[in-house]
């Protein structure tokens, strides 16, 4: 069965359920890829995480390559060019 693998920033990072936004809001928030993956009825893996740069964006790409198979989603979310 194919996945959804999610790569990057802040910008696609999943919400924590203790975060100050998520308890002001009652609830945890959907992320892009959760909605993708619901919508496709397919299992995601999100490794993003907030503050990152392009360079840490894609050691964790390198890190998880051997999790990707033939079939699978994969977005990448780079970061700004300026961001180390």
């Amino acid at each position: 069965m194919n996945k959804l693998f999610v790569f990057g920033d802040s910008f696609s990072e999943e919400w924590d359920e203790s975060s100050p936004y998520s308890v002001w809001k009652g609830y945890t928030p959907k992320v892009y890829s959760q909605i993708i993956s619901e919508r496709l009825g397919i299992e995601q893996f999100n490794y993003a995480q907030s503050g990152w740069s392009n360079y840490d964006i894609f050691q964790s790409v390198c890190k998880n390559i051997d999790k990707i198979n033939d079939g699978d989603i994969i977005i990448i979310g780079w970061s700004g060019l300026s961001r180390f």
